[in-house]
């Protein structure tokens, strides 16, 4: 038993060492994206970094701090509709981005072109974003407004309640700050790191769908089954051949696919192989649910 027990705990703190390790490299990444582009270009980007970006324009108060005191009612007010696990991820992911954005100010500022500063700052806070997201955590800000209203109003898709809440700070900040023209920058600042957001997300946890038809179910099976991940077998007939065969059902990774690939032409090289994509898995040994 305490054997079994420490295995466990082992591969938990294995588990949140390496998520934790993704989460400081996307919050360095978002960092930077402020620091070093967003900010010096004047360009205002949506959510909470958003807000805290118009005000430090403004006023000279400093980003990291504004958005961790706006994040505090919005996590709190989450804590009461879903659990703990999901408010750690939260505090982590706000907390670790807050703190980076304040210390980490010495990068060196090579551009203030707005146009550009939009582009590569957009790109940067998409794969900081994309980073943090796979791994299960969020920024706070709007993604928490998101979680909340969508508890009550599912119908509502996720994608209009983001683009409404930009919209509304981008054009407050132009009002605030008294730079109409910037509304454009920040517009495109949000299309870029939302292109750049999917990217990153769809790569992390796309996947493939593996069928194999074949006359040799079990040892197709076993030899997928070698590999560590779990195979379903379905009952298939011919149309042309009036022969009833197994059909193997597997999801991989990607890094998966070469030795999947071998170990079926090595079993069974008459075997009809299929590969197709899929852009998320949620299950044991993939993507797990919060």
């Amino acid at each position: 038993m305490e054997d079994a027990f420490y295995s466990f705990m082992k591969d938990k703190i294995s588990h949140f060492l390496k998520d934790f390790a993704f989460v400081v490299a996307g919050s360095i990444l978002f960092s930077c994206s402020i620091n070093m582009f967003l900010l010096p270009g004047g360009v205002v980007n949506g959510g909470v970094s958003g807000i805290a970006t118009a005000l430090n324009l403004r006023f000279g108060v400093h980003i990291g701090l504004v958005m961790l005191l706006v994040n505090i009612p919005l996590v709190a007010a989450n804590a009461f509709v879903y659990g703990p696990r999901f408010i750690a991820r939260s505090v982590l992911g706000v907390v670790l981005t807050s703190v980076f954005t304040d210390t980490l100010v010495y990068f060196p500022v090579t551009v203030t072109d707005p146009f550009l500063c939009s582009l590569i700052g957009g790109v940067l806070m998409g794969c900081a974003c994309g980073i943090i997201f796979s791994h299960g955590y969020n920024t706070g800000g709007t993604d928490l407004i998101v979680f909340l209203i969508r508890k009550r109003f599912k119908r509502i898709s996720a994608g209009r309640i983001v683009l409404i809440a930009d919209g509304i700070i981008i054009i407050a900040s132009a009002v605030l700050l008294q730079n109409y023209l910037g509304v454009f920058y920040s517009a495109l600042c949000v299309y870029v790191q939302s292109v750049v957001l999917d990217t990153v997300i769809s790569g992390a946890e796309r996947a493939k769908l593996v069928l194999v038809i074949t006359e040799r179910t079990k040892e197709v099976g076993a030899s997928l089954s070698s590999l560590g991940r779990g195979v379903t077998v379905l009952h298939g007939y011919g149309y042309h051949t009036e022969k009833t065969k197994g059909v193997l059902l597997c999801a991989l990774r990607k890094h998966e696919i070469y030795r999947a690939k071998k170990a079926i032409s090595t079993v069974d090289p008459a075997a009809f192989t299929i590969l197709l994509d899929s852009s998320q898995i949620i299950g044991q040994g993939f993507e797990e649910k919060i």
